[in-house]
């Protein structure tokens, strides 16, 4: 069934008692591009069950849930705010008129994720855009699929674009850690 890749044939096509709807979960898990695959488990499961919604809304997928970006989505490390840069208890980031709460919560004990790390924007144009928050391990985009990672500056803006990947944690010689994808819906 497979050749240089990808599948040449469909399951169905090698076994005829192999139902249409099962032979195309087959073939959309183990397609070639992985942005044609299931995002996560659950999204399988769902197809399985004859449940599968489609989510157009731009989301970024990580560890194994899907989070809508509405206007911001900020990620860090989950922690009882105590310090300057932080007020209230729930996580929220105060840095000159600007009060940010978590959107994502990450239990990461190892502390490699900083408490306020990286956050995915929407301009006024609709633009999608990810920002290192100045964390103490880099942040990282890549355009073509993880093969290759550009390390961002702090508190400059990389825009995203559908299928890109981001290494919330990034080592150049160590590599990606804590990856997130975006999908621009």
């Amino acid at each position: 069934m497979r050749s240089g890749g990808g599948l040449t044939r469909s399951p169905r096509e090698v076994n005829p008692s192999i139902g249409r709807d099962i032979s195309y979960i087959i073939m959309k898990a183990m397609s070639q591009e992985p942005r044609d695959r299931y995002q996560t488990a659950a999204d399988m499961i769902s197809a399985l069950n004859g449940t599968e919604t489609v989510l157009d809304a731009p989301h970024i997928i990580f560890q194994g849930r899907k989070y809508l970006i509405e206007d911001r989505l900020e990620i860090g490390r989950a922690h009882d705010c105590h310090d300057s840069g932080c007020r209230r208890g729930g996580g929220f980031f105060h840095r000159g008129n600007i009060i940010s709460p978590l959107d994502i919560r990450v239990d990461d004990d190892q502390y490699y994720l900083s408490k306020h790390h990286a956050r995915v924007t929407k301009d006024s144009s609709g633009v999608y855009w990810v920002e290192d928050l100045e964390s103490r391990n880099s942040t990282a985009i890549s355009h073509d699929g993880g093969k290759s990672f550009k390390i961002l500056k702090p508190r400059n803006k990389e825009q995203l674009k559908d299928g890109d990947i981001v290494a919330t944690v990034y080592n150049r010689e160590k590599g990606a850690y804590m990856t997130f994808m975006f999908r621009g819906g």
